[in-house]
């Protein structure tokens, strides 16, 4: 007889705590520490550029340009392989697996010595990093479908939290040390979460029988991609590129606006703009991101974030841009854990891990996007750049308009 349990939720010690399964609380707070240690040094990429070497912000953001194609590409290929690997031999390996990377990857671009070298960084970042999809893919098959949107909130909320309390540490660090500082501030957190990751996060696979031998690796089911499936992940992709936009654009417009360095401020930026996705999540999400009203509420906030993006191209004070930059930072926070789940519904839970595959592929392609239009936009126009970015916005809200049809009512919350 055999005793496997192929997902968390199934084992023992799966139950609810604070109102949360308890293993939705262990992965959102692993990933809560990732997001923050990323965010001690992320936004100040551009700066840390100029920093080691690039004359100008253009150039600096050319080289971030260039080295997040590079990541892309390597995470566009990359993702499918180990989103397979991850439903054929469990997601909390692939978690950890991308943590490492993260780990790593995090040491390199402290020691870089020249701009053209973070597309090197970058590059092995792409393909052995990015834990957000694997994340999301062991959240999924942890906690009963009946909870998962409601763990998804939870999760999608630590992560912008874990983004607020980075940046502004970060800052202070950067403004106390250095850049490099603290870059290696964030490896030795990094190593630190990859520690407690390993021994608290749930094993979603159980692989010994009842007499303690390996058992026989079950036959996948094939893995048929619906339109819905294909149309989640372009949703999540588009708005993983507007963040992206959103983010690399910041320090150099407040740059621009205050006319020298801004470390500071930049911090401060984004740590507003994470407590406001934090608020996203908690408040707009969980009240109007229903299964039955995702449409409308998916319509209204895309075309919300296309007017901001908008008015970002006409302000010239720092206080109205980090306003706008909040407001746009808690509308997309609502929309991606609606994306998220619409890849899990929309996929069978054997293989949810390919499927965030795919997202994981969606998001390479727009981390190689956003940061191109972003150097567009700084080396030629910022205010016509906004702009456009507007239009897609509009685009998006007709797409979902058209296509996108609502979950399964026997995927809603109970």
């Amino acid at each position: 007889m055999t005793v496997t349990a192929k997902n968390a939720k199934d084992a023992p010690g799966s139950g609810m705590r604070w109102g949360y399964p308890r293993a939705a609380i262990t992965i959102s707070l692993g990933n809560f520490l990732c997001d923050a240690a990323c965010a001690l040094w992320w936004p100040f990429i551009p700066l840390y550029l100029m920093d080691v070497g690039a004359p100008t912000a253009a150039e600096a953001v050319y080289w971030l340009a260039v080295a997040s194609v590079v990541q892309g590409v390597g995470r566009l290929v990359a993702g499918p392989f180990w989103g397979v690997l991850s439903d054929r031999y469990g997601r909390k390996m692939m978690y950890l697996r991308s943590v490492i990377g993260l780990f790593f990857t995090t040491i390199m671009f402290a020691f870089i010595a020249e701009p053209w070298q973070v597309v090197i960084v970058l590059g092995i970042h792409g393909v052995f990093s990015g834990y957000d999809g694997p994340a999301v893919a062991m959240l999924s098959v942890s906690v009963p479908d009946s909870q998962f949107k409601k763990s998804l909130g939870l999760f999608t909320a630590l992560r912008y939290l874990g983004q607020s309390v980075g940046p502004a540490i970060g800052a202070v660090l950067t403004i106390v040390f250095s850049y490099r500082d603290t870059i290696l501030v964030s490896a030795v957190l990094t190593g630190a979460v990859l520690v407690w990751v390993s021994r608290a996060a749930p094993a979603d696979r159980i692989v010994l029988n009842h007499d303690g031998k390996p058992e026989a690796r079950p036959k996948l089911e094939p893995f048929r991609p619906t339109n819905q499936l294909w149309l989640a992940v372009f949703i999540f992709g588009i708005l993983v590129t507007l963040s992206q936009v959103l983010r690399i654009t910041t320090p150099i417009a407040l740059q621009f606006i205050e006319g020298h360095d801004v470390p500071g401020v930049t911090g401060i930026a984004f740590t507003l703009g994470g407590l406001a996705a934090a608020a996203g999540v908690f408040v707009l999400s969980s009240r109007y991101f229903r299964i039955g009203r995702l449409r409308p509420a998916l319509i209204a906030c895309s075309l919300i974030v296309g007017v901001a993006f908008l008015l970002l191209g006409f302000i010239d004070s720092v206080t109205p841009y980090v306003l706008m930059f909040s407001l746009i930072s808690l509308l997309q926070a609502a929309m991606i854990p609606t994306s998220n789940m619409l890849i899990a519904f929309n996929t069978s839970t054997a293989r949810r891990g390919t499927a965030f595959g795919l997202g994981g592929s969606a998001q390479a392609i727009s981390i190689a996007l956003g940061p191109i239009a972003a150097a567009v936009f700084v080396a030629t126009s910022m205010r016509a750049g906004f702009a456009a970015v507007a239009l897609m916005c509009a685009a998006l809200a007709l797409l979902v308009h058209k296509q996108l049809r609502e979950p399964r009512p026997e995927q809603s919350d109970s």
